[in-house]
């Protein structure tokens, strides 16, 4: 007999299908937050060093800053550069994981990361270390780690001396730190063999070598350091984090409602997350039939019964208040609600908003390729989804969808009246903004803008 707990086969079947759903949707979001995090954190840095050029970085560690002037200034002064600026600074673990998330390990880093990564798992109960955690203890001991967290730092921003032309101020850097090698550990009597403490622990009788001086090793990790170093110069060309989705409603009308609607759309652009016809208003068993009024006359699929249903942002009231006097034949009851329905009636769309449609399926048509962020041949490889180079411009790119008004007869009426206008969605005709221009030196993906709000 079987309990009530239990689960027939088909209740278990459909159970695990819906696992599956949700465990290829979470991948997909992780996927492309992971992809939008990368986006703008390469271009934030083409920014900096677009606006910031030829500075350089070095960090010099707590138990080396006693030290590191009078070993550095002739070494500085040889090499035709100048400490522009020196900041006492107080390093936090965000700090560096926001420097190492460009961080590129050769062989030899990727062997200690894992010795380090193993140690480390010995000393925690759990066992748990992320990638990151690793990557920079590849890069600074667990002793050296401890130090640099605990007490200040100096920071030193070099630039070439006024009418000393360099290549590469990430080479001037590298060379200026760790001699010839340009790496850890650093050529003998490098300043980064002289500041490195060597100390020997009287319990475990091992030598500890303590960390003295570091410095960025590609363009991306030294536009970070500027950044979280020099906040002052370079924090004006940070990009900030891109605001969370906010709370929304699900708002739904019959077609014959369209017009009026549309008014409401118009008056508030900035209110509304996306929209669609869609076969019926529940979400559920809703499938989309066009973006835009112009793509629902050519569908081929016309009922005259389709529903046209908009995401609306709970941000403000405003713009909900007036939908609500046109009385829907659906509404979502609380944001709670309205967030589950649009994610049944637009999946992975919300994000986008309504002009973004034509944008995202052409981008997933393009290939991958790789960009470069740098001063001439030294550049730091940056792999993009699209496979285009900073400098080509797209001047063809077609425009978002954007409602507008075209002549012609409307569903629902019965005659036609002579001005009577026919809105819709059409890529056509919304102006959107350009790109600004990017650099020819540098490039990568520059982040999307917000179009402007379509015309009534």
């Amino acid at each position: 007999m079987m309990e009530i707990t239990d689960l027939t086969e088909e209740e278990r079947i459909r159970l695990e299908a819906e696992e599956i759903v949700k465990r290829e949707k979470f991948e997909r979001e992780q996927a492309k937050k992971e992809k939008e995090l990368y986006e703008r954190k390469t271009a934030e840095c083409k920014n900096i060093l677009d606006n910031l050029p030829g500075l350089g970085v070095a960090l010099v560690f707590p138990n080396a800053k006693d030290m590191y002037s009078g070993i550095l200034a002739e070494l500085v002064n040889e090499a035709g550069l100048i400490m522009q600026q020196t900041e006492r600074i107080e390093v936090t673990k965000q700090m560096l994981e926001d420097i190492f998330y460009f961080a590129e390990p050769d062989e030899e880093e990727e062997e200690k990361e894992e010795k380090e990564e193993q140690e480390a798992k010995t000393d925690n109960e759990e066992g748990e270390m992320s990638e990151l955690d690793a990557v920079i203890l590849s890069n600074f001991n667990k002793e050296s780690l401890e130090i640099l967290l605990s007490k200040q730092g100096v920071a030193l921003m070099i630039k070439a001396k006024s009418g000393h032309e360099i290549e590469s101020i990430l080479d001037e850097v590298l060379k200026l730190v760790y001699g010839e090698m340009m790496a850890p550990p650093g050529s003998e009597e490098s300043p980064a063999k002289l500041l490195c403490k060597v100390e020997d622990d009287e319990e475990s009788g091992e030598t500890k070598y303590l960390t003295g001086i570091w410095a960025p090793r590609n363009y991306c990790m030294m536009a970070t350091c500027l950044k979280q170093f020099f906040p002052k110069s370079a924090i004006q060309y940070a990009i900030p984090e891109p605001e969370p989705i906010p709370p929304h409603y699900a708002v739904v009308f019959d077609i014959t409602k369209f017009h009026d609607a549309l008014a409401v759309i118009n008056k508030y652009p900035h209110d509304i997350m996306n929209h669609g016809f869609f076969t019926t208003d529940k979400p559920e068993e809703a499938e989309l039939i066009a973006k835009t009024y112009h793509k629902l006359e050519k569908s081929g699929k016309r009922t005259f019964t389709e529903k046209l249903v908009i995401a609306v942002s709970a941000k403000k009231s405003e713009c909900m208040f007036e939908l609500a006097q046109l009385e829907p034949i659906r509404m979502s009851p609380n944001t709670e609600e309205g967030e589950k329905e649009c994610e049944m009636f637009f999946p992975e769309e919300l994000e986008d908003g309504p002009e973004e449609q034509l944008e995202e399926e052409e981008d997933e048509e393009e290939e991958e390729g790789e960009v470069a962020i740098g001063e001439g041949d030294q550049t730091h490889k940056i792999r993009t989804e699209d496979g285009d180079e900073e400098g080509d411009e797209d001047e063809d790119e077609d425009e978002g969808d954007e409602w507008e008004e075209e002549e012609g007869e409307f569903a629902g009426d019965e005659s036609e009246e002579e001005g009577t206008a026919e809105v819709g969605l059409s890529p056509e005709s919304a102006p959107v903004e350009a790109a600004p221009e990017p650099a020819p030196e540098i490039a990568s993906e520059p982040a999307a803008e917000e179009a402007p709000p379509p015309a009534e």
